[in-house]
């Protein structure tokens, strides 16, 4: 295999209004198609185990050309609880390890059997042959899910209708019209879709993580120019314009909530894409600057009682100087605010709260 990565295919088709002889060919067929998918690599999804069903002749196949060292889960049986006792390979008497059995919820077969095709990494490509109704819708899920279809119309029913209408969309991305090719082509180019189908949806993958970075960076990117502006706004009125005490110290508390904010704003933009909630990160960031800038005030007002004594009617240099360092605190704090937190927290769990 060209990577790593096992593909998974769903095998759909009957034979119950075939004649015997198409009947014979098309076990025949789909007994060498499980060759053929075993030795390319793959893995299967079935269904059913009737005799006029495709998958128990594929199965055949498939363990057949399967090593016997081979230990893993490479048969994937889906069925309802209530075909619990019908639905059974004969290959699980002798080769037991290679099946995993997974049963559907009620009675109903159609609702899960759809379901698990539709799912987005329950199937990676779809083999039909023959088949009715059922077969008919399977191929149109699977060519709305842009799966590799592998469609043989040799023997006439829903598959030759899937084919033609491969064939008539030329949908190379969902898998090409196959025609009567022999097995080991159909599975040939099969693989190579799904390696291409699985190059798609990486890229696809790769292209929403981007997506999601950017808008993410767009986001951490309009928190941190609201809060830098309004601190801005903060220091230009610290520096000279209020000059009313009571204001002035409406201010600190602004100017450290905003520093604070804006410490943690730019954190999150430097930080790992998805690690951090712009919203929390800026919360908690102008928590801690509050925190640390009045941790770091309360001493320097205790020594010098500037804007708190009685009396007071101006700002002095001294005060905007406090001012100004307190705001580097609060900055400082909110850049690391996981840090105070946790400090915080720990600090809360060493406090004994019951009486003694």
């Amino acid at each position: 295999m060209e990577n790593d990565r096992r593909f998974f295919v769903a095998i759909i088709g009957g034979f119950w209004k075939l004649d015997k002889a198409v009947t014979s060919n098309a076990q025949q067929e789909g007994i060498a198609l499980g060759r053929e998918l075993a030795q390319a690599g793959f893995g299967l999804i079935v269904y059913f185990s009737n005799e006029m069903s495709l998958e128990p002749h594929v199965v055949k196949g498939f363990v057949e050309a399967t090593p016997a060292t081979v230990q893993a889960p490479l048969i994937r049986v889906r069925y309802p609880t209530i075909l619990r006792d019908e639905v059974r390979f004969a290959e699980q008497s002798s080769r037991q390890e290679l099946f995993d059995h997974l049963l559907f919820p009620g009675e109903d077969w159609e609702v899960p059997f759809y379901q698990s095709l539709s799912a987005e990494e329950g199937v990676d490509a779809v083999v039909l042959l023959a088949g009715a109704t059922s077969t008919l819708i399977a191929g149109q899920i699977a060519i709305a899910r842009h799966l590799p279809v592998l469609a043989i119309d040799a023997f006439g029913g829903s598959a030759a209708k899937v084919w033609a209408q491969l064939a008539h969309a030329n949908k190379a991305q969902s898998g090409d019209a196959w025609g009567t090719r022999p097995a080991a082509d159909l599975i040939g180019r099969l693989h190579k879709d799904c390696r291409r189908a699985d190059r798609v949806r990486a890229q696809q993958q790769q292209d929403r993580q981007r997506l999601a970075t950017i808008l993410e960076r767009r986001n951490q990117g309009v928190y941190a120019f609201g809060a830098t502006a309004a601190l801005l706004a903060i220091l230009v009125l610290g520096a000279g314009a209020v000059t009313n005490p009571g204001q002035f110290i409406a201010l600190i508390f602004g100017g450290l909530v905003a520093a604070g904010a804006v410490g943690a704003a730019v954190r999150t933009i430097f930080a790992e894409p998805g690690s951090a909630d712009p919203r929390l990160a800026v919360l908690l960031g102008a928590v801690a600057g509050l925190v640390a800038g009045l941790a770091y005030l309360a001493p320097q007002f205790v020594g010098a009682q500037n804007l708190l004594a009685p009396g007071t009617a101006a700002v002095a240099a001294t005060d905007r100087i406090q001012f100004l360092s307190s705001i580097i605190v609060a900055l400082s704090a909110g850049v690391g605010f996981d840090t105070i937190f946790n400090r915080m927290r720990k600090q809360a769990e060493s406090v004994d709260i019951a009486p003694p």
